[in-house]
Formats: C-alpha cells, structure tokens, sequence
C-alpha cells in the first residue's frame, strides 16, 4: 500500500516545472493523458478489491452459519465489518488518488487550465455522444 501511495504522487520536479510553466504544451497534455490513464487503471483496482471484499465477508458469513461455533456473530455485527472494510478501501483510494488528483490540478491551474478545460470538454462530448447525462 505505501507503494502505491509512493508511485501515485506527483514528482516535484515535474510539479515545479508544471507550475512555472516550463513544459509545452504538448508535453502538459501527455502529462495530463497519463494521469487520466492511472486515474483508470486505480479506479479498476479499487473497484476489485472493494467486490473482493464483500465477496469474502458474505463467505465468510456462510462459512459461520455452517462450521460447529456456538457463538456466530451476527448478521449486524458482519455488516459492521463490511462498512469497516468498505470504508478502509475508500480511504485507500482516497490516499492514492484524491491527493495526486489535487497535486496535478493545483500544479496545473496557473499555466495549462487549458489543456484540463479540453479533456474535461472533451469528456463532457464523449458522454453526450453515447447518450449519458
């Protein structure tokens, strides 16, 4: 976990050069695209071990109904656990995302509000196009 902490930070260097404004504008899009990229790749993750985890909380309710224990927890005390394990995997995702989401666009707000405005223009079309809202 500290490792995906670590490799989701921006680097400081390229958080200083963003926000003096020594990339082109070019090289702030690939920037940009990269961090989508990752963004997709920890929202993927994320999602699995969220379904992982509720998939072994209800085996494990079943495991407890069927094994000799006297004393099963009960059905509350396992949705507990579920809000306890839920809430530690937003948390996670929270420290590995929302903190480099806030660098880049921090980063990126004075020289290349442009290229985010684009993506995000962009992304707004995409959803139009397949008939979201």
């Amino acid at each position: 976990m500290v490792y995906i902490i670590g490799t989701t930070t921006l680097n400081k260097e390229v958080k200083r050069k963003l926000k003096t404004g020594q990339y082109s504008r070019e090289e702030a899009t690939f920037i940009y695209m990269e961090y989508l990229k990752l963004k997709k790749q920890r929202e993927g993750g994320t999602k699995v071990a969220g379904i992982s985890m509720a998939l072994i909380w209800g085996l494990l309710y079943v495991l407890s109904l069927q094994g000799k224990n006297t004393q099963p927890l009960s059905f509350s005390e396992y949705f507990l656990f579920l809000i306890l394990f839920e809430g530690i995997v937003l948390f996670v995702y929270y420290l590995t995302f929302g903190i480099f989401k806030q660098q880049i666009h921090s980063a990126m707000k004075e020289h290349y509000t442009d290229v985010i405005e684009e993506f995000k223009k962009n992304k707004e079309d995409s959803k139009w196009k397949h008939g979201k809202s």
